[in-house]
């Protein structure tokens, strides 16, 4: 088969971007019927590629889904299930070191979920309802905790936390959304990846606040509000991960303040305080609706465009009742705000 042919010496130059591309070309210009095997065979092939060259392939996929022109007019299967994100397990560790400093990071496998809350939960309000299936298109690493005062202050060179006598494992707070954005931003730039945001001071947005890919960037992000959900449930029909005693720090138990990151039970993919401590800061906008808004109307990877003022906050805090303390539940606040009970965690693909 001249395709198969033409990938396999493309593949012989290496992990090079110009490889890359050009198998991308070949499979765009490939027949419906035999794309399906070259997709495997480039996937099995490249599995220990980085992640970043894979990436147009990625967005090949996502444009396929909204309709635009692609070159791929039939079903191609979703990207998620192919060998590259084989391999890495649920919850898998990694440390991740940045400027000195390690930053431990879980594996989060593509997939999907009910979001949102059941009609019968105790508590839930009506902006958690109704529930729906949604799917997570991409695996990706996510922070294990909230970032800490310490990481903060060593990339961004200030610590603008009122609990500051917690110590620099404790989540760093009095962070609004614009410097949740930009740390990301230099976080990225340390590593020379795209920024996921773009503009300056109160006009920082990201890159998918418009007609944009939201996921376009390769950098360091917010976590969407249902990539946010997705990893809290972490597999889980209930309303939270465990007793609330055992997995957050809440009105109850933390004394009128944060606590150190990390003391708490994980959830089963190994993500620690995603209930309670602090709040945290979400990449969509606030609606009074969870659902979010598909790029591609197959409820994949949804975001919440601008429809309000309000960006969306998740998890409760060191303040917040027990009720509070479940997987659905979520709030808002103005971007500009800083509050000493809200903080914010990242991922990158």
């Amino acid at each position: 088969m001249r395709c198969l042919a033409d990938i396999r010496a493309h593949l012989s130059m290496g992990s090079s971007k110009e490889a890359w591309h050009r198998v991308c070309h070949v499979l765009e210009a490939s027949e419906a019927s035999e794309r399906e095997m070259l997709l495997e065979y480039v996937a099995e092939h490249t599995k220990d590629w980085d992640a970043s060259l894979r990436r147009p392939l990625y967005v090949w996929w996502e444009r396929y889904h909204r309709g635009e022109a692609t070159g791929y007019e039939g079903a191609v299967g979703d990207w998620s299930g192919y060998v590259w994100e084989q391999g890495k397990t649920a919850g898998e560790a990694r440390r991740h070191r940045i400027e000195d400093v390690d930053i431990a990071l879980r594996w989060v496998p593509s997939g999907s979920f009910l979001m949102g809350a059941p009609e019968r939960e105790k508590g839930a309000p009506f902006d958690e309802k109704p529930q729906r299936d949604v799917l997570i298109r991409r695996g990706f690493w996510v922070m294990e905790t909230p970032v800490t005062q310490g990481l903060y202050e060593v990339i961004m060179g200030e610590n603008p936390s009122h609990f500051t006598e917690m110590g620099w494992n404790a989540p760093v707070e009095q962070v609004n959304w614009f410097d949740a954005a930009l740390f990301a931003n230099r976080l990225s730039a340390l590593e020379g990846l795209e920024p996921s945001f773009v503009g300056e001071g109160e006009e920082l947005r990201g890159v998918g606040d418009g007609a944009g890919d939201y996921v376009g960037s390769e950098g360091w992000r917010l976590l969407t509000e249902a990539e946010w959900e997705y990893v809290c449930r972490a597999g889980s029909k209930r309303m939270r991960y465990g007793k609330p005693h055992d997995i957050a720090w809440f009105n109850e138990n933390a004394h009128g303040g944060t606590h150190l990151v990390g003391e708490k039970e994980a959830n089963r993919w190994g993500v620690k305080d995603m209930l309670g401590n602090v709040w945290e800061w979400c990449y969509d906008w606030y609606s009074g609706s969870h659902v979010g808004l598909s790029l591609d109307g197959l409820n994949a990877d949804p975001v919440m465009a601008r429809v309000q003022t309000e960006r969306v906050r998740r998890g409760g805090s060191w303040y917040n009742h027990a009720n509070n303390m479940r997987c659905s539940f979520r709030f808002w606040q103005e971007p500009m705000k800083r509050d000493n009970a809200v903080g914010f965690r990242l991922l990158r693909l």
